[in-house]
């Protein structure tokens, strides 16, 4: 891509990669892990000069699959934070390729929280994830994965 100074790179992370909360450390931990390999290599991008390869980072919230069925997580207020479908994040994904965004969060509510929450100290961070909802949100998290 940089030879050809020409591509779009999408990092499909999740919303845990900017906001953790508590249990499965190692989820939030991978998750973490992809948006600071995609902000890494954002960063060398823009310092090569080679401004035909553009990338955008996708962090969604939870998105209706066998990992979040309909007994998996969720909020307390399930109208601002609602379980995604996969149809709808794709086509998101489509058109911020199309529009050159940066960086999409999903639903659009979650941007108040990547953008103002880590300023704040973990105390009140805990507070804030625990009254919407978002602390509990994991505990009947179905965890396909050690279902063989």
């Amino acid at each position: 891509m940089l030879e050809a100074d020409d591509g779009h790179i999408v990092t499909i992370a999740s919303i845990a990669g900017k906001l953790a909360t508590h249990g499965h450390p190692d989820y939030y931990a991978s998750k973490h892990a992809a948006v600071g390999l995609h902000d890494a290599t954002t960063m060398d991008i823009l310092e090569s000069g080679k401004s035909g390869v553009r990338t955008t980072l996708v962090c969604p919230y939870y998105i209706h699959t066998p990992m979040f069925d309909t007994r998996g997580a969720q909020t307390r207020f399930p109208f601002l934070m609602p379980t995604l479908t996969a149809d709808y994040v794709c086509e998101r994904i489509v058109e911020a390729v199309q529009l050159d965004v940066d960086f999409l969060v999903l639903p659009n509510v979650f941007y108040a929280f990547v953008l103002n929450l880590p300023f704040l100290p973990y105390k009140a961070q805990h507070l804030i994830g625990k009254y919407l909802g978002l602390v509990q949100s994991q505990d009947r998290f179905n965890r396909q994965s050690n279902k063989n």
